[in-house]
């Protein structure tokens, strides 16, 4: 686990993700802290460090640093094994908005860790309700709403969007509709029962009653002038308890509860790509790890590209002879990479092919996006969750606490049509 990260990671596993989180669960320089306050001008900026060495005292290391275009080295601080200890990086110009670089090497040179800090970054804001308000007006079987070059159509009878356009180019084809997996929901039993339109401020207003038999749910769709929708949701009833804990074959371990919590939408046949700007587990990736913190995933992967683990479109991980399954006979209909979930999400954008123009998740750091091909229609779905889990890895993997909630769970996602 001392080799060189990258090269030794990029050598082994054409991407596999897990290797790196282990390269880094294991490594024996911790800096916990990620994000710093700006030291003000002529200060420099102290970092502090975990020594997880059981022989080496951090004063052995070296350590690189580069920020603002400007790069040095200084020694290591004084921490004995198992110990913490505080350098400080000799730059005196730090602005709001750094980024601080910095790579840790052992007395003979090999790379130990890196990490990617931030100094006072500006906080992520959600979109502001826009000024203008959008029209509304309806027809006997459609409401639509127009504003700042876009339309949406609501279907009264189908009880959900029909259309989002922007500039005449269509982004979403349905939707919204709950996403509660480990429940038994099939979209097929989705009924809507009621549906009302009206003006509140600035913003089109939908409130829609549902059943996704027999869960009761109500969603109200609030559409501003500059097209953001957002959908606040409740879950009136379910007429079964959350799933309980299931006893798996190896180690006896599942949390039980709900594995995914939120809304989906259908999206144009025309997006081919993801982009997106996260809050992620650690602050420096290889560029092909599907967790990195910002990134571009695509719906198909490049020509000779599929050596890469993101570019796969199967999951090899469940393909041995003990479980008998055929990794050729498990396509999932996208890259590893593109389906991949992203969590704590600032914004995820689905694009589409050759355009700026796609449909934007927003969240403070809070949600998580998922793209999927639905196995029956062939449509590509974007997944918003609000809660979501990973009750399937009982095998010692990380767990969240299980999702399990009563009548009456009411929650809110947003998304919005972008230009860039």
């Amino acid at each position: 686990l001392g080799c060189d990260q990258f090269g030794l990671y990029r050598y082994l596993n054409n991407g596999i993700p897990e290797l790196w989180h282990i390269r880094k669960a294991f490594s024996p320089v911790v800096i916990s802290q990620t994000v710093y306050d700006n030291p003000g001008a002529g200060k420099p900026l102290a970092v502090t460090m975990e020594n997880r060495f059981c022989h080496t005292n951090l004063s052995e290391t070296s350590i690189e640093w580069k920020v603002g275009g400007v790069s040095g080295t200084v020694k290591g601080p004084e921490a004995a094994p198992r110990a913490m200890g505080t350098v400080n990086i000799p730059y005196y110009n730090f602005k709001d908005g750094d980024i601080l670089e910095l790579v840790i090497r052992r007395g003979d040179g090999l790379q130990v860790d890196e990490y990617s800090l931030k100094v006072s970054p500006e906080p992520f804001k959600l979109p502001e309700i826009s000024k203008n308000a959008p029209t509304m007006s309806e027809t006997y079987k459609d409401i639509i709403i127009k504003g700042q070059d876009f339309e949406l159509i609501y279907n009264k009878y189908a009880g959900q969007i029909s259309s989002v356009t922007y500039k005449g180019k269509t982004l979403i084809t349905g939707g919204p509709h709950l996403q509660l997996l480990r429940s038994g929901i099939d979209v097929a039993e989705y009924w809507p029962q009621s549906s009302h339109a009206y003006m509140d401020g600035n913003e089109a207003v939908i409130d829609l009653d549902a059943i996704y038999s027999p869960i009761s749910a109500d969603m109200q769709i609030r559409v501003d002038g500059q097209g953001l929708i957002t959908v606040n949701y409740t879950i009136k009833h379910t007429p079964d308890p959350a799933p309980r804990a299931i006893s798996l074959p190896w180690n006896g371990a599942d949390c039980g509860g709900y594995s995914e919590v939120g809304i989906k939408f259908n999206l144009a046949s025309g997006i081919d790509r993801l982009q997106w700007d996260r809050k992620s587990l650690w602050t420096v990736y290889p560029e092909e790890h599907i967790g990195r913190p910002e990134g571009t995933a695509y719906l198909h992967s490049e020509q000779n590209a599929s050596t890469l683990w993101k570019n796969s479109y199967t999951d090899f991980s469940w393909a041995d002879q003990h479980w008998g399954i055929d990794a050729h006979d498990r396509n999932l209909g996208t890259t590893n990479d593109f389906r991949a979930t992203k969590e704590y999400i600032r914004t995820a954008t689905a694009l589409l092919e050759d355009s700026s123009i796609g449909v934007q998740a927003v969240s403070e750091e809070k949600d998580a996006v998922r793209m999927e091909v639905n196995s029956q229609t062939g449509a590509l779905v974007m997944i918003i969750n609000n809660e979501w889990n990973y009750p399937t890895l009982g095998v010692g993997n990380y767990m969240k606490e299980p999702i399990v909630f009563g009548d009456g769970y009411t929650n809110t996602v947003r998304i919005r049509r972008l230009k860039k």
